[in-house]
Order: structure tokens, then sequence, then C-alpha cells
């Protein structure tokens, strides 16, 4: 299942096009994603993002099927957010 669980993590595919493709259950990928991210030296999909100073150079969303948002200027957390949750 691992291996499953590292193609998903090369960001090509959704956990719905992963799981059609072996025929397993999204909720049981998930599962699998979670406990393989568990692991000690398995590094989890997420990384945190902490701002310093006032300056704000911008920031890039990059999203598992390629696409990818740039932000160049001021941006509410909320509306970032809503950007981060769309897949």
């Amino acid at each position: 299942m691992y291996r499953i669980v590292e193609e998903y993590q090369q960001g090509l595919h959704t956990i719905k096009e992963i799981s059609k493709k072996y025929n397993i259950n999204a909720s049981k990928l998930s599962y699998w994603k979670n406990k393989y991210n568990e692991e000690p030296g398995n590094v989890s999909e997420f990384i945190e993002i902490t701002r310093t100073g006032n300056t704000f150079s911008g920031i890039q969303i990059c999203y598992p099927n390629g696409v990818s948002i740039n932000i160049n200027q001021s941006v509410c957390q909320e509306d970032i957010k809503a950007l981060i949750n769309l897949i």
C-alpha cells in the first residue's frame, strides 16, 4: 500500500485518480497516506509556512494536478486558506 501512497505523494494525481487506478476506496487511501506520514523518515506532503518581518514578496501555491497560483500582493489569510483548500 505504501507504494501506492508514494505514487500519490509525487503530486501527479489526485486521491480520486489514484483510487480509481488501483480500484481502492479513497478513504482507505487517505487512511494509509496518514499512516505513511506518521512513520519516522517519511516526509509529510505539507510544509509549515512562517512569515518573518513586514515585507511581502509573494507566494506561490502549487496543486498536485500541476496548477499553480502566484500571489504578488498582500492577501488576507482567509483568502489564502480558501485557495489552499480548493483541492
